[in-house]
């Protein structure tokens, strides 16, 4: 899923500034995979 996204935004960005396009969509999408991660081993914990 992150390589189909990351390879239609490349080619978009590259005159625009791959860098700095790529870093912002990058980030919106680590923050939503950490709270996912977290509520898996939340409930082992609980047990």
């Amino acid at each position: 899923m992150v390589i189909g996204k990351e390879g239609a935004i490349t080619p978009p960005a590259a005159p625009g500034g791959p860098v700095r396009s790529v870093s912002q969509p990058i980030m919106p999408v680590a923050s939503v995979a950490q709270p996912s991660y977290v509520p898996p081993p939340a409930k082992i914990i609980s047990r």
